[in-house]
C-alpha cells in the first residue's frame, strides 16, 4: 500500500509562516481597535485626574471601559474570521 505525498518541509515551514502572519494581522487589528475605542471614548493618558476621578465616581468611567472591552472583542473576532477564512491560492 502506497503512502500519500507528504508535504515538503518548504511547504510546511510557509504554511506555519502563513499561520503566524495572520495572527500578527489579528493582533495589530485588534490593537489597532484598542486604541481607536479608547480615544472615541475619551480614555486617553492625557486626561486630568479630576475628570476621571469624577468619571469614577458617577459610574461613566466603567460604562466607557465595558465599551471599549465590547468594541475591541468584536474587531478582533472580526480580524480572526477574516484571517481564518479560506484563501483562495490564485
Amino acid at each position: 500500500m502506497r503512502r500519500p505525498p507528504q508535504p515538503s518541509a518548504k511547504k510546511g515551514r510557509d504554511l506555519a509562516q502563513d499561520f503566524v502572519d495572520r495572527g500578527t494581522q489579528v493582533g495589530m487589528d485588534t490593537l489597532d481597535a484598542v486604541k481607536d475605542s479608547a480615544g472615541a471614548h475619551g480614555l486617553t493618558v492625557d486626561k486630568p485626574i479630576g475628570d476621571i476621578a469624577a468619571e469614577l465616581k458617577s459610574g461613566d468611567l466603567a460604562g466607557h471601559v465595558k465599551a471599549v472591552t465590547q468594541e475591541t472583542l468584536q474587531a478582533g473576532q472580526g480580524s480572526a474570521s477574516r484571517q481564518l477564512a479560506p484563501q483562495d491560492d490564485a
